[in-house]
């Protein structure tokens, strides 16, 4: 996952603290961070393509530009994606310059023409992926330093997140980490405060009904109206683009910033577009299509859950929204959509499909339900803020099965056992409640600990023994056994093992092969696994 530096040491708390710090602390906790990325954009410029012309010998799809980036003269680069069109404002890195991936760009000759610069690409200037393509900007004059057009954020973290984590494939999860490790709370309550709104309730106009609730545990439809869409304000796109995300407009960069804060996914539709002012989570007919929001048609099958209005499918639920019911210039009321939806299903449709989103990259992992409402409070409160929305009281809410609280019982000295060193008491409590957990100390001494309701990984003693260890520091746990799973040597009786070597010898030097295989596992088994 991509973090910003900047957004997780505010959610931290934290005023000044380096790349570096940041990632050596991570780490620490446990934490895998596989790259700093630094965004640097300020010997960059803005250009403006005045003419694009095909290279007229080059064996390779090539096309000469003429880019002003102020001054006298246009400067001739040559570049070999096609959609930098006469008009497009450019990245432009001169010759001498470094771009953030590490090019340095120098005056050339390609194939018998003068190449004095470079358009860059996102990828290039770490922005995100995107090689395919020039990166075109939305404003900013030719000659202009690029960073006071596209504000990039600073610094990135490329952290690996450990699949049975979802609640850290967000910025504020990753900060309560940062915060834990370097001995303090993060200072936020989990659900966001959020009071009043406009009548009528949001229940009259958008009516909500789960048909699938074995695929779909909790379905919230929060209606705004009264938007203006329009860009987004300039620190939301800067932490979106810092985050590898293209800003598009401010309802769905909402949807987009909250995922990447609360790690909770979010879709907005627009109201007017749905038939029948209805949302039915239902699965698939045989032979229904859905034109997606990347523009494929995609024909479903009945195992597919799909978010459908009164007539058709308008999304796929937890993997893309389609393109009919999306929000555009002319939307002025949507329905926010925030669910949670069955892990393996999604992951199931992701992979028939041959579609990875941010949003199924979360639901296949089974994400907390609890996060739906956190995460539709966030949206609503920002909505308001960057589009002028009016947010309607009495939301539909339909949670068939509420998550039920795990309590997790042992006592302090089993957690000792575990780690294979003595972590006192009041380091044990004051690490569980900086991470969120409550403690109850019984009179006979044994503890009860809740795990706050987004960490659905922590159900026995073991679970609780890894989180006190990575943060009291597993640097401090000596070399030794654990002592419960200490066992004692009987040289006077070997294992198995040894006792079949002299046999395995024997066999070897008979021209015999010794083959080891794996288990073998059910159809059953994997069936239920949904491979």
């Amino acid at each position: 996952m991509r973090v910003s530096l900047e957004w997780l040491c505010e959610l931290a708390g934290f005023r000044e603290i380096t790349a570096a710090q940041a990632a050596e602390v991570l780490t620490m906790a446990g934490w895998q961070v596989d790259e700093l990325v630094v965004l640097d954009l300020h010997e960059l410029l803005v250009g403006r393509v005045i003419s694009q012309d095909p290279h007229p010998t080059s064996t390779k799809p090539l096309w000469i530009h003429q880019v002003d980036v102020g001054g006298d003269q246009a400067r001739q680069i040559i570049a070999g994606a096609p959609n930098a069109v006469p008009g497009s404002l450019v990245a432009v890195a001169l010759p001498g310059v470094t771009v953030p991936s590490g090019i340095t760009v120098r005056d050339a000759r390609i194939a018998g023409h003068a190449a004095r610069g470079m358009l860059c690409s996102a990828a290039e200037l770490n922005l995100g992926d995107d090689h395919s393509g020039i990166l075109l900007l939305d404003e900013g004059e030719p000659g202009r330093r690029l960073d006071e057009v596209l504000p990039s954020g600073g610094a990135v973290l490329e952290v690996d997140v450990t699949p049975n984590r979802p609640d850290c494939l967000s910025h504020l999860g990753l900060a309560r980490e940062l915060a834990a490790a370097m001995g303090r709370s993060l200072g936020r309550d989990f659900m966001p405060a959020f009071t009043g709104g406009v009548e009528p309730p949001g229940g009259e106009l958008v009516s909500v009904e789960i048909e699938a609730p074995d695929l779909c545990r909790r379905y919230i439809a929060a209606v705004v109206t009264g938007l203006t869409v329009g860009p987004s304000p300039r620190w939301m796109q800067r932490r979106l683009r810092s985050a590898g995300l293209r800003p598009i407009s401010n309802v769905v960069d909402v949807t987009n910033y909250v995922a990447l804060e609360y790690g909770q996914p979010l879709h907005a539709f627009d109201l007017g577009k749905l038939e029948g002012g209805a949302i039915r989570v239902r699965r698939a007919r045989a032979g229904e299509e859905l034109l997606c929001l990347d523009g494929e048609l995609r024909r479903l099958t009945g195992e597919m859950l799909v978010i459908a209005d009164a007539v058709r499918p308008v999304g796929l639920a937890g993997v893309i929204g389609g393109a009919e019911s999306a929000v555009g210039e002319g939307t002025r009321e949507i329905v926010l959509e925030a669910a949670n939806f069955d892990g393996r299903n999604v992951r199931a449709t992701s992979r028939t499909l041959r579609v990875r989103t941010e949003a199924s990259s979360r639901f296949e992992k089974n994400i907390s339900p609890e996060l739906a409402l956190a995460g539709a409070r966030r949206a609503a409160i920002l909505l308001a803020e960057v589009a002028g929305g009016e947010v309607h009281v009495g939301w539909p809410d339909l949670y068939p099965s509420p998550q039920e609280p795990v309590r997790v019982a042992f006592r302090p000295e089993r957690i000792d056992r575990i780690l294979g060193t003595h972590v006192p008491l009041e380091d044990m409590e004051a690490i569980l409640r900086r991470l969120d957990f409550q403690v109850r100390v019984g009179e006979a001494g044994e503890w009860e600990v809740l795990p706050p309701v987004f960490r659905l990984d922590v159900t026995i003693p073991e679970d609780v023994a890894e989180e006190v260890g990575r943060i009291h520091g597993y640097d401090k746990v000596p070399p030794t056994l654990p002592g419960a799973r200490r066992t004692r040597w009987h040289p006077a009786r070997p294992g198995l093992e040894r006792r079949l070597d002299g046999l395995r010898h024997e066999l070897a030097g008979s021209g015999h092969t010794e083959v080891v295989t794996p288990a073998l596992v059910s159809g059953a088994l994997l069936d239920r696994l949904g491979i």
